[in-house]
Parts: C-alpha cells; sequence; structure tokens
C-alpha cells in the first residue's frame, strides 16, 4: 500500500510539471554548462543563457554565452513569466556605482542537465556518443 501511494505521488508530480529542453552538446568532462536567465527591460524580452565555461588548463580556459529563445518566456514589470508561471523576479540593489539587477529564481522554475548516451549511425558504423541536455523545468 505504501509502494502504491508512493507511485502515485510521484506520478502526480511529474504531471505538473513541463521540461522544456534548451540545448544538447557534446559531452566534455571539462566543460561546464551554466544556464541563466537574461532580459532586455526595454524591449520586454527575455531568455535563457547558458555559459559554456572550459576549466581544461589554467592558461586557455574560456567562457561562451549560448544565448536560447524559449517560446512562451518574457519579462512581465519585474518578473520573468513562462506563460503563467513567475520563473524569477528581478531586483535593483546597491548604491551608486554599484548600483544594478539581480535576478533571482522562484521554486517554480528550475534548470537541470543530463547526460545521455545516444547511438548514431552514419551508414558504415554505429558509434555511441556521450551527450549533454540542459532543460528548464517548470512546476505548474
Amino acid at each position: 500500500m505504501k509502494k502504491l501511494i508512493a507511485l502515485a505521488l510521484l506520478l502526480s508530480f511529474n504531471a505538473f510539471s513541463a521540461e522544456i529542453l534548451l540545448k544538447t552538446y557534446r559531452y566534455d568532462n571539462d566543460v561546464d554548462y551554466a544556464p541563466e536567465f537574461k532580459v532586455n527591460k526595454d524591449l520586454g524580452r527575455a531568455w535563457v543563457n547558458i555559459v559554456e565555461e572550459d576549466f581544461s588548463d589554467n592558461e586557455s580556459s574560456y567562457y561562451v554565452d549560448d544565448f536560447v529563445k524559449v517560446e512562451g518566456l518574457s519579462l512581465v514589470g519585474s518578473d520573468i513569466v513562462y506563460k503563467d508561471t513567475t520563473c524569477a523576479t528581478i531586483y535593483t540593489r546597491g548604491w551608486g556605482i554599484f548600483r544594478g539587477d539581480v535576478i533571482k529564481m522562484t521554486r517554480d522554475c528550475r534548470f537541470t542537465q543530463e547526460v545521455v548516451v545516444e547511438n548514431i549511425d552514419d551508414g558504415f558504423y554505429v558509434r555511441r556518443v556521450k551527450k549533454v541536455k540542459v532543460y528548464l523545468v517548470i512546476n505548474e
């Protein structure tokens, strides 16, 4: 009976969340992907910026910004909203030249990553390739 209740709770939790695939990358042990929200207040737009950080060598480390447009994600007032769900709130912090905007995520949205192994068939060989998938999970 306890297992049945636990299974029902797990299924009900998954039924109210949506996973949006943002980007798929080829797996590299030395590269980290850090998604974050970015906004343009003048145009009322919001998007996801995935920062690709390479830590393979201190002298040749790099950061690459990868902008991903998400359909349904927008800036409403000071909130980043996906359809009807508030994903983040923007507030101003600091004083003088140190004054700036801070984006704080709510508990309704989160970023996740998944490492998967896919078979790629080129017509001659089947290769197994590791990939990283970055998701935006919306709790509705």
